[in-house]
């Protein structure tokens, strides 16, 4: 009986170790977790505007001072754009900045009683590619590099005072206004800038961030400027040529 009951002790002594190790055995956790992908593109939209300070245009703004007209050197912009990041630090935007027609108080011309208008229309076409060189938090600091289209035109009107006959005013008379062409200037530029981004947690339907974008814009050479209608002769030859700050809205949509 002694000898039974020291081995049924033997045997359990030499189980529970075994009983312990099998509770003690890590279980694999089966869930599926997904980790983020840096690549996923952010796909936006941007609109603000854009203050320009030309430094460009010599020629053409002495002969509008020629006439009377003040200097113009100051405009305001509105820009629309859109653009996506990838890589987690690159960044492609394209962007059309359409300038508010600038119409310029009529000069009246004392010697003869004339009097001119002038109004002036500028188109821009931009394409940048950005890299994130910083970010803290909710904020970044983005080096652009990119190429613009610009276009320039204005359009003077000269008027002076007459008598006018509703009665016959298609037949053909004088007319009180003299016809001037439509100046025009066409040329390609690099485009370099520096954009501080704020961005905000993203909710799931819709979400925005913020810029601020300090940069500047140069004609590869000087240009010259064209008429339209007819031919031109002793013609300004300028190089496109700004300084801008712009604030912009990102809207991103899901």
């Amino acid at each position: 009986m002694k000898i039974h009951l020291l081995l049924l002790l033997l045997a359990g002594i030499t189980w529970l170790p075994k009983a312990q190790s099998q509770l003690l055995t890590p279980i694999p956790d089966t869930t599926n977790y997904t980790q983020p992908d840096e690549s996923v593109k952010d796909h936006y939209i941007a609109l603000g505007f854009t203050a320009r300070a030309a430094s460009g245009y010599r020629q053409m703004r002495d002969f509008y001072n020629n006439q009377g007209f003040e200097d113009l050197f100051l405009e305001e912009v509105l820009t629309f754009g859109a653009g996506f990041r990838f890589w987690d630090r690159y960044h492609l935007e394209v962007s059309l900045d359409r300038s508010f027609t600038n119409d310029i108080e009529d000069v009246e011309i004392v010697s003869n009683g004339h009097i001119l208008s002038l109004r002036e229309s500028k188109v821009a076409i931009n394409l940048l590619l950005g890299y994130r060189v910083w970010q803290k938090r909710h904020q970044s600091l983005i080096v652009h590099a990119g190429f613009s289209w610009l276009q320039n035109r204005g359009e003077v009107s000269e008027k002076r005072p007459q008598d006018f006959d509703f009665e016959t005013a298609n037949i053909n008379v004088p007319q009180g206004v003299r016809s001037w062409p439509t100046f025009i200037h066409q040329q390609g530029a690099i485009h370099l800038a520096v954009q501080l981004k704020l961005s905000y947690p993203r909710p799931r339907w819709w979400s925005t961030d913020t810029e601020l974008k300090f940069g500047f814009i140069s004609g590869f050479k000087s240009k010259s400027w064209s008429v339209d209608p007819g031919q031109s002769l002793n013609v300004p030859s300028d190089r496109a040529q700004y300084f801008y700050i712009s604030g912009l809205y990102h809207f991103f949509l899901y």
